[in-house]
């Protein structure tokens, strides 16, 4: 799976473009090909930066995150005197 930080360097839609053409490339040499990564590198023009996201999300090969832990959204700021 591949694992991108929607708010990194990563996250700009042309880079994860390009993690799409590699993961299509070498499923081909492997001998199977996704038709929704195909359909995304054919149509990405006329999609926005969510649909692409969430297109190659649904294919099980790639996960989008907000570049948050998930121990940061279990804090508790409640005990935090300064909140």
């Amino acid at each position: 799976m591949i694992t991108i930080d929607r708010t990194g360097p990563d996250g700009n839609v042309f880079c994860i473009l390009g993690y799409a053409k590699s993961a299509q490339r070498q499923l081909k040499a492997a001998g199977a090909e996704n038709e929704t990564i195909a359909d995304v590198l054919k149509n990405f023009m006329s999609m926005d930066y969510e649909g692409i996201c969430d297109k190659l999300e649904s294919t099980g090969l790639f996960e989008f995150t907000d570049g948050r832990d998930d121990e940061d959204e279990d804090e508790d700021y409640e005990d935090d005197p300064e909140y």
